[in-house]
């Protein structure tokens, strides 16, 4: 028989109204939280369905896919409600994450400060954080849970004499753990073997799709590229500067590619900013790029990956092209797509679409990550391509171009 907890209830809609304010009693099961009000009916949330979760003052607050905002407090057994809803909360999110074949290697309990903007005050908290083959995922004891993608880390560093490890993403934000006890080697031996062998795939790979490549220069762009990362021109060019064409000519003929790809390439001003990066599709390798253009009253970044199955030209706004706003919006471009395992529908989808269609995974994770919604936020125009000359005649008429 499940534990009934009591606690009290407030429930404001979506533009901030209470509209409920009493006593209740909750239950947990498996995978839902199951709230009954005294003065209403019976509310049934599963887990993955509780949106900007946190525990903060020993309360339970979470946002409903309505938009509706409730707060349970004065709880009996605050720290075993929070546990529970706080673990099979992740374990159902980490089921339905796109990243493909994750596997899990250990757990740790430690500390944590999360630096999201250099000139901000960090996020901190003590923290359970589990390690998988590509990513790590931490799960605060008041915050919402937030994924650290090992194809977005520019550099990590370990600090031995105050036992903390230090992660620094591309997208700007920070991660420091520390506070890990007498696990703090094997956390270490752990994420620094993972890096290792990350690299050491993505390698491998480019040295079967990139002729006369030698190991160094594969080493060396492996280390930039990470497991898909697009990368800008002139930085594959200090690994070596014949790199970037042979990159170029991975491009396909089939499908058009290589037509949209050069007509792109001869319409933008920023031709420095361009970015190419690969990826694994299937069991073969595949190439993505991003396109900065400038149109006449705003400026975009064309997004193509390379499929067999269709070819979509996706655009997202930029409000800046020569400072650092396209710089964060083409590294967001990187993280997301990387976690979405360059799945492009989950970026041009409605809502609605989403939420009333089939697609179970995108479901439960289109609220959970913020970039994944700040992306999306961004997102401009598709153009399918089936012909190249209607493809280059919708482009230039929704871009205005000449």
């Amino acid at each position: 028989m499940r534990t009934v907890h009591s606690a009290r209830y407030k429930r404001y809609q979506s533009d901030g109204e209470l509209f409920g304010d009493s006593d209740c009693k909750f239950t947990l099961s498996d995978t839902a939280l199951v709230i009954n009000p005294n003065e209403a009916g019976e509310i049934k949330l599963e887990f993955t369905e509780l949106e900007n979760l946190n525990f903060k003052g020993r309360q339970v607050k979470f946002v409903t896919p309505d938009g509706e905002r409730i707060e349970l407090y004065y709880l009996s057994q605050f720290s075993e409600v929070s546990a529970k809803i706080q673990k099979v909360r992740t374990d159902e999110i980490i089921k339905h994450l796109l990243i493909p074949d994750s596997k899990f290697i250990a757990s740790f309990k430690g500390h944590f400060r999360f630096f999201k903007e250099a000139n901000k005050a960090p996020l901190e908290d003590a923290a359970e954080i589990r390690i998988f083959n590509s990513f790590l995922i931490v799960i605060p004891q008041i915050t919402d849970i937030f994924i650290v993608l090992f194809g977005d880390l520019k550099s990590s560093s370990v600090d031995k004499e105050n036992k903390s490890y230090s992660l620094n993403m591309y997208t700007g934000e920070k991660l420091e753990i520390s506070y890990l006890g007498e696990h703090f080697t094997d956390f270490e031996k752990s994420l620094g073997e993972l890096i290792e062998g990350f690299e050491e795939t993505v390698k491998q790979r480019l040295l079967k799709i990139i002729l006369g490549v030698s190991p160094e220069d594969a080493q060396g762009l492996a280390n930039l590229m990470r497991d898909g990362r697009a990368v800008e021109k002139k930085e594959i060019e200090r690994v070596t500067s014949s790199l970037w064409k042979s990159l170029e000519e991975l491009i396909p003929e089939d499908g058009g590619y290589k037509k949209s790809y050069e007509f792109l390439k001869s319409r933008t001003t920023l031709i420095g900013k361009v970015r190419i990066g690969t990826r694994k599709l299937g069991g073969e390798t595949s190439v993505w790029y991003q396109m900065p253009l400038e149109a006449r009253t705003s400026s975009y970044i064309a997004v193509e990956c390379i499929e067999k199955a269709k070819h979509d030209t996706l655009f997202f706004r930029v409000l800046k092209t020569n400072g650092a706003d396209l710089g964060r919006t083409m590294d967001l471009i990187n993280k997301t797509l990387i976690f979405l395992d360059f799945n492009l529908t989950a970026l041009y989808m409605t809502e609605n679409d989403i939420m009333e269609g089939s697609r179970e995974r995108l479901k439960v994770i289109l609220k959970k990550f913020d970039f994944l919604m700040d992306l999306r936020a961004l997102f401009f125009f598709r153009i399918s391509f089936r012909d190249y000359q209607k493809w280059e005649s919708d482009l230039r008429i929704v871009l205005g171009l000449n």
